[in-house]
């Protein structure tokens, strides 16, 4: 009898081992892992940027004369010669009547903890002319995550008639930056892109809303 109860507990402690082994290989292939030099591309809201990373991009900008420059979206991080981290901003040149634009900065922070830009470029920018033009949105007009207003829900599902189709890419809303009077209009988001392979990238699609119909018209690449 005690050998039929030895025999028994051996086999129960074998399969729980084996459970072990089996959730322990489940949860290491479902661990994303970074490649050094790929892109950690996981967009945070203004309202959802941890305060170092704020600080980041505040001592990379600060000595940028002559521009205001409001942050806007976390893009994410990427680890090369210490981390680089992408941001969103709205900007507008400190004179009167200025035109806004909103551009992508990267900050490098060496290993020695030095923050310096190692790119700035413009995505989108308002026309000289407002009439048929295209014309970037206020900071409060861009935030349709967060904001909870009719406005931004309007503009959510717009974006989603819009991509709902697409099958080789997830696209998800993260900033409505601009619009443009056209047959229709024309809505320009800035979107998180995940594609079937597992690929994330940033881009910049417009969206043409035309009565009760919306598509994509064009996808430009952020990051």
């Amino acid at each position: 009898m005690n050998k039929i109860l030895i025999f028994l507990m051996m086999i129960l402690s074998l399969v729980s081992c084996s459970n072990k082994s089996s959730n322990n290989d489940s949860k290491e292939n479902t661990k994303k892992v970074i490649k050094t030099g790929a892109w950690d591309i996981n967009p945070k809201q203004v309202n959802a940027i941890d305060d170092d990373i704020k600080t980041i991009f505040s001592n990379a900008t600060k000595e940028l004369l002559g521009v205001k420059r409001e942050l806007m979206l976390y893009l994410g991080s990427q680890i090369v010669n210490g981390v680089n981290h992408a941001f969103i901003c709205r900007s507008e040149i400190t004179y009167p009547s200025a035109l806004p634009y909103y551009e992508i900065i990267i900050c490098n922070v060496s290993a020695q903890n030095e923050v310096s830009i190692v790119k700035l470029d413009k995505i989108i920018e308002s026309s000289q002319s407002s009439v048929g033009g295209i014309v970037c949105t206020s900071s409060d007009e861009a935030k349709i995550n967060i904001s909870n207003s009719k406005e931004a829900n309007d503009l959510i599902k717009i974006f989603q008639n819009a991509v709902k189709d697409i099958s080789d890419v997830k696209y998800s809303q993260e900033l409505y930056v601009a619009n443009q009077v056209v047959k229709g209009n024309n809505y320009y988001f800035i979107s998180k892109a995940l594609s079937n392979d597992e690929t994330v990238s940033v881009k910049l699609l417009t969206v043409n809303n035309f009565i009760e119909s919306s598509e994509v018209i064009e996808v430009k690449n952020i990051l």
